[in-house]
């Protein structure tokens, strides 16, 4: 039987673990408490069903193949995982909003933030000075060959 590469699968598991983890926790904080109890549910729910759908397909198609055409015959379960993968996504999606948010609104985070950038800037205005495509240097290069 072929199956997707396993970096796939452990990018797949990271989100699924990530997702999982940040559900139960909004969950426990009572933020976006219904969202995030979805979410347990179908961080749980999802990988089972994937996993009966995909143990039934032929030998000489992969996870994803098999997956892309019963999506394509209108099987009710692939729709139902698009359904819930969507969701999922929504939810990281939404979970990173908020974090940048709350990130962005922290005293300490932005006061360092602004010195990191900050310096940043100044490294960077330093450096490009040195490179060929600055045109001040540029011109000034041509000037000194035409002049010998």
């Amino acid at each position: 039987m072929e199956t997707i590469p396993h970096l796939v699968w452990i990018i797949y598991l990271i989100f699924l673990f990530m997702t999982l983890v940040s559900s139960i926790l909004y969950w426990i904080f009572r933020r976006y408490s219904a969202f995030a109890a979805i979410s347990i549910i179908l961080s749980l729910l999802i990988p089972l069903i994937a996993f009966v759908f995909s143990v039934q397909r032929p030998d000489n198609f992969n996870e994803f193949d098999y997956y892309v055409k019963e999506i394509q015959q209108g099987n009710y379960w692939a729709i139902f995982l698009t359904v819930g993968y969507v969701y999922l996504i929504g939810w990281f999606i939404l979970l990173i909003v908020d974090l940048s948010v709350y990130l962005s609104s922290n005293k300490v985070v932005r006061s360092k933030s602004e010195v990191f950038w900050s310096k940043f800037i100044s490294y960077y205005k330093r450096i490009s000075k040195k490179w060929k495509f600055n045109k001040k240097r540029d011109v000034e290069g041509e000037k000194k060959v035409e002049s010998k």
